[in-house]
């Protein structure tokens, strides 16, 4: 009987939890084809986030309440916000809007309470 608990609690330990398998297949996602025969252009991506009108802003009213204590007049309507800088490889700006506007709508933003403004600079319009 012992043996038989201690073999049970070593396939408990040993072998992966739905959960488990979830989070590593969720970990590895799969990867596009190499694209090694077409040459990328590397974008400046900028993402401003902000809550949506409507939306409760406690970081906002926070500092729209401390710029009038500290004699600040005439602030209204303080929202804030967070941005988000990076750079992405793509065939063309087509392609990276696509994919930036994909990864706000899947992580960098919550589209039911945050709205996003995004900047695409290919090399030619960055600034140095």
């Amino acid at each position: 009987m012992e043996d038989r608990n201690q073999t049970d609690l070593l396939r408990r330990t040993t072998q992966p939890t739905h959960l488990e398998l979830e989070a590593t297949s969720y970990i590895m996602p799969q990867h596009a084809p190499d694209k090694r025969d077409n040459k990328l252009v590397r974008f400046e991506i900028e993402i401003r986030v902000t809550p949506r009108e409507g939306i409760v802003d406690p970081e906002g009213q926070t500092i729209e309440q401390a710029l009038g204590n500290l004699g600040y007049s005439g602030v209204h309507h303080v929202k804030a916000g967070r941005l988000v800088r990076f750079e992405l490889d793509a065939d063309d700006a087509d392609e990276a809007r696509s994919s930036v506007g994909r990864m706000c709508e899947e992580l960098i933003a919550n589209p039911v309470i945050e709205r996003y403004e995004v900047q695409i600079r290919s090399p030619e319009t960055a600034s140095p």
